[in-house]
């Protein structure tokens, strides 16, 4: 049961992924120098820092990490872990899968709506 809920955890990790990040390089309809920077400080600070990809989250104190699981960073890196390391019980799974799936219906209406709103002031330039 560990295995087959690390492995959700996961594909459900990677759409979140998927989703954050194309909607960070979405950026560029509006502001297209900004491309490069915003995909760095978004890989490098956000998600490396917060999904506890550095540190372990749980030596942050606990009002941090209350918080810190309302975004969708640390079922990431995280929570993963936590799951293969049997740390996580059965219900914390059940609920850190669905505020997961939770984040990734949250995630693609904001894409949905970024790409609508980018399309619509699209221009294309040069030859």
């Amino acid at each position: 049961m560990t295995i087959i809920s690390f492995v959700v955890s996961i594909l459900i990790a990677g759409g979140i992924f998927f989703e954050s990040l194309f909607i960070v390089n979405l950026v560029p309809f509006w502001i297209p120098e900004m491309a490069w920077g915003l995909h760095f400080l978004f890989i490098a600070i956000f998600v490396e820092f917060f999904s506890g990809s550095l540190f372990p989250l749980d030596i942050l104190p606990t009002y941090i990490q209350n918080i810190l699981n309302l975004t969708p960073f640390p079922y990431l890196i995280f929570f993963p872990i936590q799951i293969y390391l049997g740390k996580v019980g059965p219900w914390l799974i059940l609920k850190g899968i669905v505020i997961s799936l939770v984040w990734v219906f949250i995630l693609q209406g904001i894409l949905n709506y970024v790409w609508k709103k980018g399309l619509t002031i699209y221009q294309a330039e040069g030859r």
